[in-house]
């Protein structure tokens, strides 16, 4: 069984009290209605979720990963040194722009990139969680693996 938007809010409201309607008016700031329809589409604010359970101290295993789930990530190994700050905004941008060329939402994508970076220039520590929610998230797109009998 795979954590789908479903189960991520039925364990908010398991974890903190609240209806879904106060959920939605109180985390995500949108009608109850709205909120059903993202339930329904797969497509929460994850982002949202995320502050919520760091405000609240909510260890975010518990609300993306199925039960007794063991989450390991090993970092890949670069063969050149990152530049880490740009020394100019173009060498940022030029940057930016390579990593644009692959997506297709090329709007949504630089939103998520300028976001990763202002993340890692506040706290980079929140980038270990924010890349344990993407791997949650992206296992939880991927097809179901069918076993055999």
């Amino acid at each position: 069984m795979r954590v789908t938007s479903r189960i991520i809010i039925d364990r908010m409201m398991a974890i903190s009290g609240l209806l879904q309607k106060d959920i939605a008016t109180d985390i995500f700031r949108i009608s109850e209605k709205n909120l059903a329809n993202k339930i329904k589409r797969g497509t929460i604010d994850l982002f949202k979720v995320i502050e919520w359970a760091g405000n609240n101290n909510v260890d975010l295993r518990s609300l993306f990963l199925e039960k007794n789930e063991d989450y390991t990530y090993n970092a890949p190994e670069f063969t050149q040194k990152p530049k880490g700050i740009y020394s100019r905004a173009s060498d940022r941008e030029t940057v930016i722009g390579d990593m644009l060329a692959n997506f297709n939402n090329k709007k949504i994508a630089r939103e998520c990139i300028e976001k990763l970076l202002e993340i890692d220039r506040i706290n980079p520590g929140k980038l270990e969680s924010l890349n344990f929610i993407i791997y949650a998230f992206l296992e939880g797109m991927r097809p179901e693996k069918k076993t055999g009998t």
